[in-house]
């Protein structure tokens, strides 16, 4: 998000993750597609022995589904 808030400040450009930007909570830049298409990859982290409550579950599933709603095919 840094990145995004340095351009936002006329500090410079950046080239970041949709994601950061996603919601529009931060004003003041423009965006622009940029090409080549630029994949980025996300991991979700957790205890190795963590056990799965439901409400990890849950909100995994819920990640996957917003995650899947901005997926733009090649």
């Amino acid at each position: 998000m840094t990145i995004a808030i340095l351009a936002a400040q006329g500090l410079g450009i950046g080239l970041v993750n949709p994601f950061v930007i996603a919601d529009r909570m931060i004003g003041g830049i423009a965006v622009r597609p940029f090409e080549p298409s630029v994949h980025f990859r996300a991991l979700l982290l957790r205890p190795p022995d963590g056990a799965n409550s439901r409400l990890v579950a849950d909100f995994t599933s819920e990640l996957f589904a917003v995650r899947n709603a901005f997926l733009v095919a090649d």
